[in-house]
């Protein structure tokens, strides 16, 4: 575990005089995460009005319907002229498992106990939940960014890597047989 490590000597000023503590816990790892702010935070709200997010409350999988192609059965005519009748295709559905994420907290008894009364300068329990809101955060951004191979397994959401790719699989659908 990282840490401090100093020699003190408690002379007359150590032993009468406490330490100025910040009050808060100063991030020194975490990035702004502009993807998530503008899927679903402050950002996506100031640019377009609303959220992204969509909740969904169950379902075997999430199914988008696509549509592909134009219809190519319309143009112009005058007075008795041949309308074009072609039937239509262009629309398919995308399929994706769902994706679950999970985090830990533990907080000890012995932690809980020091870390309360006037002793306790910052929330551990609250540090804590923070430090793993950000992970989840940060993991949730890069996962997003992803390349094919970094979302290829499995369990992982799909990134944006995998939905440039001219090679890989998203949703079901090959961009190796199906440009569009």
């Amino acid at each position: 575990m990282p840490g401090i490590s100093e020699t003190r000597t408690y002379d007359a000023l150590l032993s009468t005089t406490l330490a100025n503590y910040s009050e808060q816990m100063r991030d020194n790892i975490f990035d702004v995460y502009p993807t998530l702010s503008w899927l679903n935070g402050k950002l996506g709200e100031a640019l377009r009005g609303n959220k992204r997010l969509r909740l969904l409350d169950g379902g075997e999988s999430i199914v988008e319907h696509i549509l592909y192609e134009q219809s190519t059965s319309g143009g112009t005519y005058t007075n008795y002229g041949q309308l074009v009748i072609v039937p239509q295709e262009g629309m398919t559905i995308g399929r994706w498992s769902w994706r679950q994420y999970a985090w830990t907290l533990t907080i000890s008894g012995l932690e809980k106990r020091s870390n309360s009364g006037e002793a306790k300068m910052i929330d551990l329990l609250k540090a804590k939940t923070t430090q793993l809101e950000e992970s989840f955060r940060d993991r949730l951004s890069r996962d997003i960014w992803g390349t094919a191979v970094w979302g290829s397994d499995g369990i992982s959401i799909d990134g944006l890597g995998i939905a440039v790719d001219s090679t890989g699989t998203i949703g079901g659908i090959s961009a190796a047989t199906n440009s569009w």
